[in-house]
């Protein structure tokens, strides 16, 4: 029997501030939160833990809350038997991740909705994603009947799992491979065997847009001019950006395709995926030079500053997949409602967009896709190509406006500093590729926010809301931030930003770092509430914090010339290297970073009253290998000492151990980069 009226029941969960655990809180089912009082309760009564983990975004979350967790059956039987933890994965990711470890150990596999039944301890013995009602109560039920007759079951697999994460998290141990030069044509012939090169992205379905890795292939396309590399990145972004994953009437991107083709999202639209696809295709246009590229940075930015802007400046998390308990429908058309909208530009606006009586989705309705022979639909209606875009364009803003009436998809409106440092470094790509100086002022000003109000004695905040609860941030929050301030450094000439890296840096080393593996835990010391502390270091759709962090420390070791910090770059590199080319797509940031240091950064230094110009002209251009650094006054920093020359503008070109120019003239240093290094 399921419940008519939710309002009957409340537990706990009414007193957080998740969008997500919130959605449960008028579940029958007697939702807790994580929390160390929670865990000792369920040590003290010796009761089971069933750890449920999703995110408010999530389409099949919301299916399993529906069919089991407003289930009165249901929630009688977990309430009896079990402490039932509600967690959003957005909020306690290190949760999530040992959870979702201990179930691909089980299963091979995970995904959200992650329910885990763990000892009281904490200890994982079972898990797995979604269950429909009838498969769950009969998973209920056989672990209520082993708990009571052969519990020591439980325990002999809880303790297999155990050892099976410790193994894998220890796995760097006697790794280290003292190997100068990796064989990255291998790594990339590797990977490009997991390549479509007929619709762009990975082979097979579901497809990621996965902008990490492409920022890794088109870095490498930059070294090599792999025409086949070329053809395949320039088909992917186009194919992405003309396929139903982005928002053909109101910008982003969702945060995948269902289909080989790009055209059936999953609609949910996440901050992360639509931060770094800004960074993406503001890279992939320094390089490529495509204005369509630009298009669609400044759609994505403008989705953002619409949907997900926060009144602070900060950013939201997502939008849900679902609205009115439909996956998708804020999105979707039947083509009768376009007819009554647009009349007599209906047909046009169909054709280009693949809209048909039937539907190109389900129940007869319609995902906005471009066709793939849009240049045909130019030649059929008896108009210029301008003539025919400018429709479109009208048409397009007449259904947006009509689609706005509708209501909307849930916003989850957490704050996640790493996420927002995310969208920090989108925003400085954007300024760096389209000379656009509003980007730098909206980066520096969320920065400058960050560092204001999201530090409690010394340490950083993942996130606050206004009741006071405050999650302490882990290594993503603190590696992204770093990464925003030597950015900020770079594109304002602000060595305070500069110094506040090393110093975030530093706290890093002392709290987070582990000398036997001479790699970084994802928790600090001070804040862990877990059985184990994890280590992530696969790149994802997300960066492994822990590649981001190395690439902050590779880059101070250059501009402070430290010792000390190339040694802990060199360890941890080593650490890492002999797993590169076993699992490659895995290790995608890696693999960039190494390229980056074995090649060695060429750093340009400019000083004087026309510096940050100067910088901005070079940056303009993909030079991934080049640091750039500027001052406009005196600086003590190695790369600037001695360098300021009254009334002048001076460029230096240098490597980590040698000068080679030390110039005047912008052009000279152009022409000396154009011919010395690789792009």
């Amino acid at each position: 029997m399921q419940l008519n009226n939710n309002i009957l029941y409340t537990n706990e969960l009414i007193n957080e501030s998740s969008p997500y655990l919130l959605q449960h809180a008028h579940n029958p089912v007697n939702w807790k939160p994580w929390n160390s009082d929670v865990l000792k309760f369920a040590v003290e009564h010796n009761k089971i833990l069933l750890i449920s983990i999703g995110y408010s975004a999530c389409h099949w979350c919301h299916v399993m809350e529906d069919e089991s967790f407003t289930d009165l059956e249901v929630a009688k039987l977990m309430n009896e038997h079990f402490i039932c933890i509600k967690v959003d994965r957005e909020e306690r990711p290190d949760v999530d991740q040992l959870y979702m470890e201990a179930v691909q150990i089980i299963n091979g596999q995970g995904g959200w909705p992650l329910n885990c039944f763990a000892l009281p301890d904490g200890r994982a013995f079972w898990g797995g994603t979604y269950f429909p009602k009838d498969n769950w109560l009969e998973v209920l039920n056989q672990i209520i009947y082993i708990k009571e007759k052969t519990p020591q079951k439980l325990e002999e697999q809880a303790e297999m799992i155990k050892k099976g994460i410790i193994s894998n998290q220890s796995f760097m141990k006697n790794n280290s491979d003292n190997k100068q030069i990796t064989d990255f044509e291998f790594i990339y012939n590797t990977i490009s065997y997991q390549l479509d090169n007929l619709f762009g992205g990975s082979i097979n379905a579901p497809k990621f847009p996965m902008p990490i890795l492409y920022q890794y292939l088109l870095y490498y396309y930059s070294k090599t001019k792999n025409k086949e590399l070329e053809n395949h990145l320039i088909l992917t972004l186009k194919n992405m950006a003309e396929g139903g994953i982005f928002d053909q009437l109101g910008g982003g991107f969702s945060r995948y395709a269902t289909d080989n083709k790009w055209n059936i999202p999953h609609f949910e639209k996440m901050l992360y995926d639509n931060a770094q696809l800004i960074s993406l295709y503001s890279n992939a246009y320094r390089k490529f030079k495509d204005p369509i590229y630009k298009t669609i940075s400044e759609r994505i930015l403008i989705f953002i500053e619409r949907e997900l802007k926060a009144d602070n400046g900060l950013f939201y998390c997502a939008l849900d997949a679902d609205s009115e308990g439909e996956e998708g429908k804020f999105y979707i058309w039947k083509k009768t409602e376009i007819e009554k909208i647009l009349k007599e530009d209906t047909e046009l606006f169909c054709k280009f967009y693949n809209v048909t009586e039937n539907g190109n989705w389900e129940n007869a309705k319609n995902i906005l896709f471009i066709n793939s022979n849009s240049s045909e639909v130019y030649k059929l209606f008896g108009f210029t190509k301008e003539e025919i875009i400018k429709k479109l364009e009208n048409s397009s803003k007449k259904l947006f406006e009509e689609r706005n009436k509708r209501i909307r998809p849930l916003t989850d409106n957490k704050i996640i500093v790493s996420w927002n440092a995310l969208m920090i470094e989108a925003l400085i790509d954007s300024y760096a590729a389209f000379n656009e100086e509003k980007y730098l002022n909206q980066a520096q000003k969320n920065l400058d926010l960050i560092l204001k109000d999201y530090f409690i004695d010394e340490k950083l905040l993942r996130l606050k809301d206004n009741s006071g609860k405050i999650i302490y941030a882990m290594l993503d929050d603190y590696a992204f931030l770093i990464q925003n301030l030597i950015s900020v450094f770079q594109h304002t000439g602000k060595e305070y930003y500069l110094h506040k890296a090393k110093g975030l840096t530093d706290f890093c080393l002392t709290h987070f770092y582990d000398n036997e593996t001479a790699l970084f835990y994802y928790t600090p010391d001070f804040e862990n509430t877990l059985i184990i502390r994890n280590k992530e270091i696969y790149d994802n759709v997300i960066p492994s914090s822990n590649s981001v962090l190395f690439r902050t420390i590779y880059i101070l070791s250059v501009i402070f010339d430290d010792a000390a910090y190339r040694k802990i770059y060199k360890k941890g590199i080593s650490a890492i290297k002999s797993f590169l080319e076993k699992y490659p797509a895995s290790f995608s940031n890696w693999i960039k970073l190494m390229m980056e240091s074995e090649n060695s950064s060429t750093i340009v230094s400019i000083t004087g009253n026309k510096a940050k110009n100067y910088s901005k002209k070079i940056n303009m251009e993909y030079l991934p290998d080049i640091l750039v650094l500027f001052t406009e006054k005196d600086s003590k920093l190695p790369h600037f000492k001695g360098k300021l020359i009254e009334e002048k503008t001076m460029i230096s070109v240098c490597s980590e151990t040698e000068c080679y120019l030390f110039t005047e003239n912008l052009e000279e240093v152009n022409l000396f980069i154009k011919e010395k290094v690789s792009f």
